[in-house]
């Protein structure tokens, strides 16, 4: 499974979703070439309203005119999140095989959390990552905190709530101490 991510105006994709083709492509060469099974590709990523063709479909384009055989291209074109991709992904493995061996391709700094929403999609996958320059790292790591925070947010609160609570606990407790204390 690869997942998508910003196509460019002419349909090709961008450097940062090239990147994740080709971790994948390197792998199934990888793969293939010890004799193992023949991976499929799950290209997986809607259409934004802001681009003229879905992430899948630019990626399956991608995968043909680099020699991989179409037949073995499944495009997810549906989803809008990291979340649905691993979903909608998910339904289509499924529909070839069940209880596959799932392994997603995406970058680096994005396997922590794709795992994390791996798992909540009910999908048992391991992630491999394609590098990210130096210069995105910074932005990166806030966009992936943030989504974090988002998708959690329940848990995250739960252990606001409990941090903000003991700490105003122990800040008052010489205060308790002392009107017992008399």
């Amino acid at each position: 499974m690869i997942l998508g991510c910003k196509v460019k105006n002419d349909g090709t994709p961008t450097p940062l979703l090239r990147g994740r083709i080709d971790r994948a492509v390197e792998f199934y060469k990888k793969q293939t070439a010890s004799g193992e099974k023949t991976p499929c590709f799950i290209p997986s990523g809607g259409k934004g309203s802001d681009e003229v063709i879905s992430e899948g479909e630019c990626m399956k384009n991608y995968l043909i005119e680099n020699g991989i055989d179409e037949s073995i291209i499944f495009p997810e074109t549906e989803s809008t999140t990291t979340l649905e991709n691993m979903k909608f992904s998910k339904k289509i493995a499924d529909e070839h095989k069940k209880s596959a061996n799932i392994l997603f391709s995406t970058t680096n700094y994005h396997i922590f959390r794709s795992g994390i929403l791996s798992a909540k999609a009910g999908l048992r996958a391991d992630g491999i990552g394609a590098k990210t320059k130096w210069y995105f790292w910074p932005n990166a790591q806030m966009r992936e905190f943030i989504g974090l925070l988002a998708s959690e947010w329940a848990m995250n609160l739960v252990f606001i709530i409990l941090t903000v609570s003991f700490s105003t606990l122990i800040a008052i407790l010489p205060s308790i101490v002392r009107f017992f204390a008399r």
